[in-house]
């Protein structure tokens, strides 16, 4: 008897005990946290100070000196220095420096690019800085391997980029580049860009000639051969960019008939093949897009817009045969730390000339549909002649990957992300009337992601929430237009 109450006793003890270390531990614990907390909250509070200080701070930049040049000509630099002199503060400096890098590389003429800041001993109540930089020139001829989206669904291409780079030292370059997909696309062209003196890097004329070959996506039974003589210009300040291209193409269709042959080994018609043959098609393209966001490939916040309108005959004819607009609104905004909320929207109308009953060329329209491939899209008819109108939306939320700290290696390149989206689309051959009613929705979750700078990439599983549409399951895609 005696035992039993001593062993009950000692039970007591112990889980008494354990209760004092749970709760000591616990203690433990929020101390720790409260110190780190504390200590994020102290360092938070000093770098506002540093940059309250830094921006008070008066400051100017009396010279700048440059190391390096030799090919290229000094109006190149010099513009791209101007700013440097406007500064008003010492964080000016750090941030109009930072700018000035930057348009430095993307000049295309400069393999480094370094930048300092030094002191100047200066009379007055302002802190006189110089900077000093130098510069690396590229060598002459360059070379580069990387991957490309081709022109049929889903299709991953190796892109090869050889050429000539600062010929003049004006910063123009002759570029020949080859692509070759894993399927049928096989893409090569020349280019001569110049850039336009005065305005932002980027901005540009240039010359182009390309010959193309590939059959079209979802299983549209053609096969294409383009040979195409491109004039344009590209004209950026800040985030907006102007663009316009004047084109002339010499497109031959040819009939793939494999894409035409049902199991029992039969060919079967597609409307489609009536516009196999020979087609000259210039062409007049405009566009305007006004680009903040924070990222191309897995952008979290910012904001997007884009309209282009596109002219052309078919075939050489004084008159127009067709126009088609397009346009596009992306927005994202943080909820937190880790979570982005985002909205995209697409639009795309084609529609011909009241005096032509030509068909429109089903390359111009064929690409519509490739946004929403990697989300559920339902699958397309073997009649498919190319949609005249599409509207798709999407609503979405990201965030970083569970179970992996945020400065991990994969959350800086991976997300996870749940949707929902829709589309619409009228086809060339469907009636022109058609209601609202044809809009299919789909849900889904996955994994996004990038592969370096090339390309983003999603695995998801969809839900469709409209009967008749695709069933659920998995779908991968690759590209960079996902919408």
């Amino acid at each position: 008897m005696w035992q039993h109450i001593a062993s009950l006793l000692q039970q007591r003890e112990e889980r008494e005990q354990n209760a004092e270390q749970k709760q000591h531990d616990k203690d433990v614990r929020e101390k720790k946290l409260k110190k780190r907390r504390i200590k994020r909250e102290l360092k938070d509070l000093r770098e506002i100070k540093f940059r309250k200080h830094m921006t008070s701070m008066t400051a100017r930049v009396t010279k700048v000196n440059i190391e390096g040049l030799e090919k290229t000509k000094d109006y190149l630099v010099t513009e791209k220095l101007k700013p440097l002199f406007n500064v008003e503060s010492f964080q000016d400096i750090i941030e109009t420096t930072k700018s000035v890098q930057r348009e430095l590389k993307e000049l295309g003429c400069f393999k480094t690019v370094n930048i300092d800041v030094d002191t100047l001993e200066g009379e007055g109540e302002d802190q006189s800085y110089e900077v000093n930089i130098r510069v690396t020139e590229s060598s002459l001829p360059y070379m580069n391997l990387g991957l490309a989206n081709c022109k049929e669904d889903k299709e991953v291409g190796i892109v090869i980029r050889s050429g000539l780079c600062n010929i003049t030292g004006r910063g123009d370059k002759v570029e020949f580049e080859y692509t070759r997909g894993v399927n049928s696309t096989k893409e090569s062209s020349l280019s001569l860009v110049h850039p336009i003196k005065g305005l932002q890097t980027g901005s540009k004329f240039y010359l182009s000639i390309s010959n193309s070959h590939y059959n079209l996506p979802f299983n549209i039974p053609l096969s294409q051969s383009s040979r195409s003589l491109s004039l344009g210009s590209e004209v950026r300040n800040g985030s907006v960019t102007l663009s316009c291209k004047l084109g002339l193409d010499l497109v031959t269709s040819v009939v793939n008939w494999s894409r035409l042959t049902t199991v029992q080994g039969i060919h079967r018609w597609n409307p489609v093949a009536e516009t196999a043959g020979s087609q000259l098609i210039p062409s007049l393209k405009t566009g305007f897009t006004l680009d903040m966001l924070d990222s191309q490939l897995l952008p979290t916040h910012g904001f997007k817009f884009y309209l282009s309108h596109l002219l052309a005959m078919v075939p050489w004819t004084s008159e127009i045969n067709y126009q088609q607009i397009k346009s596009g609104l992306s927005a994202y905004y943080p909820i937190g730390k880790y979570l982005s909320a985002g909205f995209a929207t697409l639009v795309s109308h084609t529609f011909t000339s009241s005096h032509s009953q030509n068909q429109i060329p089903v390359q111009m329209i064929s690409d519509s549909r490739t946004p929403l491939i990697s989300r559920g899209g339902s699958f397309i008819n073997s009649c498919y002649t190319g949609d005249l109108t599409a509207i798709l939306y999407k609503f979405s939320l990201t965030s970083k990957l569970p179970l992996l700290q945020p400065n991990s290696m994969l959350c800086k390149f991976a997300r996870f992300h749940t949707y929902l989206t829709g589309q619409y689309f009228r086809e060339q051959s469907a009636d022109f009337n058609r209601h609202f009613g044809g809009f299919g929705h789909y849900f889904g979750v996955g994994i996004v992601g990038t592969i370096s700078d090339l390309g983003r990439f999603e695995l998801n599983y969809n839900i469709p929430l409209k009967h008749g549409l695709n069933k659920s399951g998995l779908s991968f895609g690759f590209g960079t237009e996902f919408l």
